[in-house]
């Protein structure tokens, strides 16, 4: 139960700093547009093309920041798999240790009551 709070506290703080980078990135977006229909409108080709490539910068780098984010995401998800998986491990050995030293003590325990029936007692 304590891991699904923690996995819940670390998503929600994970969309709200994408939610705050992803707002910055509309803002800027959003600039950008306003001054290419300006350039357009002035007929300024050259603005035109670098307000373009601005904005196709600007849409990869916020492509390569939600990849990053979701790399990132999957790394801690497969860390934490692995270590409940090490950790299932741990206690199936402890099991199969406890089990195996009851049997050892069932065995003795029997092997101790056919002495004494073979002795007489």
């Amino acid at each position: 139960m304590q891991l699904f709070w923690c996995i819940n506290l670390f998503c929600l703080h994970a969309f709200a700093m994408a939610g705050a980078r992803t707002d910055q990135y509309m803002e800027r977006q959003n600039i950008l547009r306003g001054q290419l229909l300006q350039a357009k409108s002035e007929g300024d080709v050259a603005k035109i093309a670098n307000l373009e490539a601005q904005c196709n910068s600007l849409q990869e780098q916020e492509l390569a920041a939600m990849r990053a984010e979701h790399a990132a995401t999957n790394a801690k998800f497969e860390r934490e798999r692995q270590e409940r998986e090490e950790r299932r491990a741990e206690a199936e050995a402890r099991h199969n240790a406890a089990t195996l030293a009851l049997s050892q003590k069932r065995l003795m325990n029997m092997q101790i009551g056919l002495a004494l029936l073979r002795n007489g007692r």
